[in-house]
């Protein structure tokens, strides 16, 4: 008896389990916003918001929103949650405005692709040569999106030193500009969460405690110190203009400074920037003092030797730093009078100084008045 082969059956494929943005468990928005943040890569984010777009916006609003780069896209989880809780039909938490969050990250959106589209000519159909100022945007843009994936990753045991990276690749002033106009907003939003505790910023940031978003807070602001010592640095490094300072390279040929710190970050500005400045802010790296010279001549300081000539000893001031990376992004940035304000919050003696520059000093600035 002939024994029937036995037909094949088919097996049914398995449902497939929900994986990404359609995975994310929609009962409450603060899991549904946890879980596109930790588990929906950041590709998918920066996709899921360019559809949106596409769907929603008529095409001269795609064309702007979309030049925006990548990294505009990418870290905006909470918008990704925002726009797909809100095309759900559920109702947001009180303290969570969605409305002023899409508008927020729309404009931010407009203000990034307007910049991306800015000086391109559709007229021309070979593509022109780059300017030097585009490439320098082009890399600056580059700097800070390698900057994002570092926050992005960021741990409480992350280290990461932005002021050594602008060195390496030898970045122009702007760069370092760009990355304090670009981080500052978030340092303040930071700040607000911490010190205010808004309760938009509380839902917001609920997926971590206060305790860590102050570290993070830290590690955003060393990345702004960073970035504006930077600036410092470059332009303590221009040689400056001969015709103001006509007499000034012989009056520094014997001068001794010390012209960079690694510890601190520091470099000192060209020596015969002294010549002619109304105040000098110098910091000695061996004793911690932070030094303002006035000078009470018209027509400012002279140096003879290794010695300061013409500064006023009852303006003139000096005063040990405890903390000085606390205070040396002030006296290399602020005015005079918001880095009197700083010195009057220190607690240590004022003294008056000498007038000596030495190999542990490095002048911070030279300013007209």
């Amino acid at each position: 008896m002939a024994i029937k082969k036995m037909k094949k059956t088919k097996s049914l494929p398995r449902a497939r389990a929900r994986t990404g943005i359609g995975a994310a468990p929609d009962t409450n928005f603060t899991h549904f916003n946890d879980y596109i943040r930790m588990e929906v890569d950041k590709k998918d984010v920066a996709s899921f918001i360019k559809t949106y777009i596409k769907q929603t916006f008529d095409k001269d609003k795609q064309r702007v929103y979309l030049a925006a780069p990548e990294w505009a896209f990418t870290p905006k989880h909470f918008i990704a949650s925002t726009i797909l809780w809100e095309q759900k039909g559920k109702a947001f938490p009180d303290n969570w405005n969605a409305k002023s969050a899409l508008d927020t990250f729309f404009a931010y959106l407009e203000e990034m692709g307007n910049k991306y589209l800015y000086a391109k000519t559709e007229e021309v159909v070979s593509k022109p040569r780059k300017t030097p100022t585009e490439i320098i945007q082009e890399k600056t843009s580059d700097f800070i999106g390698g900057i994002e994936i570092t926050l992005d990753e960021w741990t409480e045991k992350s280290t990461h030193t932005v002021y050594v990276d602008l060195i390496k690749d030898a970045f122009p002033q702007s760069t370092a500009s760009a990355v304090v106009s670009f981080y500052t907003p978030l340092r303040n939003e930071l700040t607000e969460l911490i010190s205010k505790k808004t309760p938009d910023l509380v839902e917001a940031y609920s997926s971590q405690p206060l305790s860590v978003w102050k570290k993070y807070l830290a590690f955003v602001q060393s990345i702004i110190d960073d970035a504006d010592k930077y600036v410092a640095a470059k332009k303590a490094t221009r040689t400056p203009r001969k015709t103001r300072v006509k007499s000034a390279d012989k009056q520094v040929v014997k001068i001794q400074i010390c012209s960079e710190n690694k510890e601190y970050k520091l470099k000192s500005i060209h020596p015969m920037s002294i010549v002619g400045a109304m105040r000098l802010y110098c910091f000695n790296i061996k004793t911690k003092k932070l030094i303002e010279y006035v000078s009470h001549k018209a027509t400012g300081f002279e140096v003879k030797g290794t010695s300061l000539k013409g500064w006023d000893a009852d303006l003139s001031r000096q005063i040990t730093l405890r903390k000085p990376n606390d205070v040396l992004p002030v006296a290399l940035s602020k005015t005079p009078n918001q880095i009197g304000k700083a010195w009057s919050a220190l607690t240590t003696n004022t003294t008056a100084p000498n007038g000596r520059l030495n190999r542990d000093t490095i002048i911070l600035r030279a300013m007209s008045k």
